[in-house]
């Protein structure tokens, strides 16, 4: 598994940051043992707003 340092993880957290790559959220997800479909399975990917679309 790849590992992704702390600061990458607490760098996506930023409420400015909104170009997190499809990547890191796979590598992310692998990490978790969690599907990449489980994870955008949520009220919020539901309900974005028009321009994250």
């Amino acid at each position: 598994m790849a590992k992704q340092s702390v600061s990458t993880v607490y760098s996506m957290l930023q409420p400015e940051r909104r170009d997190v790559s499809a990547i890191t959220v796979k590598k992310l997800c692998d990490g978790w043992d969690l599907g990449i479909g489980d994870f955008y399975d949520c009220e919020l990917f539901r309900t974005l707003p028009p321009e994250f679309e």
